[in-house]
């Protein structure tokens, strides 16, 4: 379930929009201190960061997770914004 939000914490996994294309990808926001710029990290580390292109922009943040497809029904949720170490 996702949350509208252009300004979430960092450290949330969030939906960010690419511009140009509107494409959007998950990611976890962060804020890299020595390039003093937010960045979207993946959460599956079997995916690389998104080039920078034209730029993102989040456009929303994870606040729940319902997982139904075996029993019993698992539930993660956080209004402040799921992060990856909620879901492990």
């Amino acid at each position: 379930i996702w949350q509208h939000d252009l300004s979430p914490p960092y450290r949330a996994i969030v939906l960010a929009q690419r511009k140009g294309d509107h494409a959007c990808t998950v990611k976890q926001l962060v804020y890299d201190p020595k390039e003093g710029r937010n960045r979207l990290v993946p959460v599956n580390p079997a995916h690389a960061e998104p080039g920078d292109g034209d730029g993102w922009g989040v456009i929303a943040r994870l606040i729940a997770v319902i997982r139904s497809n075996d029993a019993p029904k698992r539930t993660w949720s956080w209004e402040a914004g799921l992060t990856p170490e909620h879901l492990q």
